[in-house]
């Protein structure tokens, strides 16, 4: 038993001095950002806040998640959630009463309309009305805002009932139009407009609100200097042949 308990007791000191070794130096803490994306807008969200964080010492870690565990967790166990709309806490107040949003803007996400007619004058949301509008399912910002809305579970389906004519918009939100352009079911007779653009932002656990204003600024900085943009240019070419 002495010889175990005395082996238990180096492990013990091993285990401090390890931790107290990091402290010393330094060793930057690991964030964990939760989200129930995986494509490559939410890529280009995770690069670029990897390097934000970076640039104030932290790692990043990103876990994948059903949308409400992703926010849930986010709000509890977590750090911080990648990319929500700025209403989040209104969309949800019962699971993000801890998150707090990083104030300057992850993303800049346009709004997509797809259909038959080369000529455009949608401007809103309202002026969607008269039409049969079909939504891919789980996007919460077109479902709350999208009138006279047909959510539909895949893109192949949305664009087969475009094509025949049994929806006339197709709403999509995607940072790259690429996810548009290079869907196999994209057809060349199809036109894509902008209806609006949505600024999309990271929240992060109340643990964490005093990286809120460094990590704000350092997104700022990111866009001036030409970091965002090259981190955009990676990804890009990461997921499309065309750059």
């Amino acid at each position: 038993m002495n010889k175990v308990h005395k082996i238990n007791t180096i492990y013990c000191w091993l285990f401090t001095l390890l931790l107290l070794s990091s402290k010393l130096f330094g060793a930057p803490q690991t964030l964990r950002f939760f989200t129930s994306f995986d494509t490559p807008d939410i890529k280009l969200a995770q690069a670029i806040l990897e390097e934000a964080f970076k640039q104030n010492h932290y790692h990043t870690i990103f876990i994948l998640e059903a949308y409400r565990r992703s926010i849930s967790r986010a709000n509890s166990e977590g750090d911080g959630e990648v990319l929500r709309v700025a209403n989040l806490k209104q969309i949800d107040p019962e699971i993000t009463g801890n998150l707090v949003p990083i104030p300057e803007p992850i993303l800049e996400v346009p709004v997509f309309i797809v259909n038959h007619n080369p000529i455009s004058n949608f401007t809103h949301y309202n002026d969607l009305k008269p039409y049969r509008n079909g939504v891919l399912k789980g996007i919460r910002v077109l479902e709350k805002n999208v009138p006279n809305i047909h959510t539909i579970s895949t893109y192949p389906s949305l664009f087969k009932l475009l094509n025949k004519k049994r929806i006339d918009n197709l709403i999509t939100s995607d940072y790259f139009i690429e996810e548009i352009t290079y869907n196999p079911d994209f057809q060349t007779e199809f036109y894509i407009h902008t209806l609006l653009k949505i600024d999309v932002f990271t929240y992060l656990n109340m643990k964490h609100v005093k990286l809120v204003a460094p990590i704000a600024a350092t997104l700022k900085t990111m866009k001036k200097d030409g970091t965002y943009k090259r981190v955009e240019s990676i990804i890009r070419s990461q997921y499309y042949s065309i750059q």
